[in-house]
């Protein structure tokens, strides 16, 4: 009979602790990722900068009354002249709603 050559090979044992090592390690990226991924589309405020483009450009235009409130989804957008005869810059404020997160710019331009 011929002689058997051993074969190193892990143990039952040893395989079990490594897969269960690599899905924890697996469970917690995939956490870290979801919270990632979730905070990331919350902070989103993409729509909310082209809506404020979009009244620049009414209010370039003569196309929008001031003072202006308007809801865009979760966001108040409030558009407030800041001299008298509303010929000048204009304060802008977008509130979020569901929480204190608060967008605040000031709009110029020549006027003509």
């Amino acid at each position: 009979m011929a002689v058997l050559k051993r074969i190193k090979a892990s143990t039952l044992m040893e395989t079990m602790v490594a897969t269960v090592l690599i899905v924890v390690i697996f469970g917690v990226c995939s956490m870290v990722l979801n919270n990632m991924l979730k905070a990331r589309a919350m902070n989103d405020t993409t729509p909310l900068r082209e809506r404020l483009h979009e009244l620049e450009y009414l209010h370039m235009s003569q196309q929008l009354q001031l003072p202006h409130h308007e809801e865009l989804g979760k966001w108040e957008i409030t558009l407030i002249p800041m001299e008298r005869n509303g010929q000048g810059p204009l304060a802008v404020r977008a509130l979020l709603k569901d929480s204190d997160h608060i967008v605040t710019q000031y709009l110029y331009h020549a006027e003509e």
